[in-house]
């Protein structure tokens, strides 16, 4: 048994996993994927689960708002193929917990991983769902160990990063003072040198009456929030860029997904166009061949009738023949008669002694009479 490729498709015709285990082109599987999703969501419940397409076979399962969806060659087992669905989304629920599109959706490498367990090139390799829940299992308990060596591992580097920070400092790339100075005075607000120095005279003066008039105590709170504004400013700083730059790539990323799409939809429009285009002629193209079949059945019909005229006169012919045949051999067997018939009587004739005088004397007689005619 040979499975050719495996779809997940939900009711809307989104497709939520696809597996090919045949060489074909990117062309020909949005092809068939088009075709799938133009015939398996518009069945009926109560229609059969397997239809032929093309030169093979299509077994599909429907599950809550997913189909699951093979091809299969015309020789293989249906039955079989959707039992292994059946295995697969048993297996599915068992390792999700009550699998649902979402699931499959948001942590499709499992789901993969689980068929890659079930089928290899197309072939069923393990019917077992314990065993491959008990291969998924080792799975996770490895990554959970290389989890827990990695967090190990980040807690010493850590403690190394403390216990040498005059060593990355000297390592550190070196920043000069003055463009050190124009960076903290840049980040400072205002528009000039002036307004800026302003800013910071009053802030400080307000910052020094507080602390002597005790409006303001600093105590333990207020090192807390200067701790805090001064680790949200880091991370405003730091953290802001890379995720403006992260979500400037995600744009870009999402923009060219988007674009890829309309073009691709707008191909797939201009090449049915095309091919509807080819049909413009069909009509006039139509009535001809029907003129040319009705033209075509007429002399079939004359020809078919002049072979049995044909045939007809044929045989009367040899009729004629073998009656002309059996007339000429009935004179000739009666000609045959005749002629043995006098044969024989005068043969027997001959031997008669008067008929013998007779004949003597009337040749005696002529002989006479010729000598008369002569004298």
């Amino acid at each position: 048994m040979g499975i050719n490729y495996l779809i997940l498709l939900s009711k809307q015709g989104k497709v939520r996993l696809s597996k090919w285990y045949m060489s074909i082109g990117e062309k020909e599987k949005q092809e068939i994927i088009r075709d799938i999703t133009a015939i398996i969501p518009l069945r009926r419940a109560r229609m059969c689960n397997v239809i032929e397409y093309k030169d093979s076979k299509i077994v599909y399962k429907r599950y809550a708002s997913l189909f699951f969806i093979t091809s299969i060659n015309n020789e293989d087992n249906e039955l079989i193929t959707l039992e292994l669905i059946q295995r697969y989304v048993e297996i599915m629920d068992k390792a999700y917990g009550n699998v649902c599109e979402l699931d499959i959706v948001f942590n499709f490498q499992l789901a993969y991983y689980i068929l890659d367990e079930l089928v290899i090139d197309g072939n069923i390799q393990e019917s077992s769902s314990s065993e491959i829940l008990r291969k998924l299992k080792t799975c996770d308990d490895i990554e959970e160990a290389d989890l827990l060596a990695g967090n190990s591992s980040k807690k010493a580097a850590a403690r190394r990063s403390v216990a040498t920070p005059i060593a990355i400092r000297a390592l550190s790339t070196p920043v000069e003072p003055k463009q050190k100075a124009n960076s903290i005075i840049d980040a400072l607000p205002g528009n000039s040198i002036l307004s800026k120095t302003g800013i910071l005279a009053t802030t400080a003066a307000a910052s020094v009456y507080a602390v002597s008039s005790e409006l303001y105590v600093v105590n333990d709170e207020t090192l807390l929030l200067f701790t805090f504004l001064g680790f949200v400013g880091l991370i405003a700083k730091v953290i802001a860029p890379m995720y403006g730059e992260f979500a400037k790539d995600r744009t870009a990323f999402v923009t060219k997904l988007l674009n890829d799409a309309r073009s691709g939809h707008v191909s797939a429009v201009k090449e049915r166009i095309d091919q509807v285009s080819n049909l413009k002629d069909v009509v006039p193209t139509t009535k001809a061949l029907f003129e040319l079949s009705k033209e075509t059945a007429a002399l079939e019909a004359e020809s078919f009738e002049l072979k049995q005229k044909v045939g007809v006169a044929s045989e009367a012919k040899s009729v004629l023949d073998s009656w002309v045949r059996f007339e000429a051999q009935v004179r000739q067997l009666e000609q045959e008669q005749l002629s043995a018939t006098v044969i024989s009587k005068v043969q027997s004739d001959l031997k008669d002694p008067k008929f013998q005088d007779k004949i003597l004397s009337q040749a005696v007689a002529d002989i006479e009479k010729l000598f008369a005619k002569e004298k």
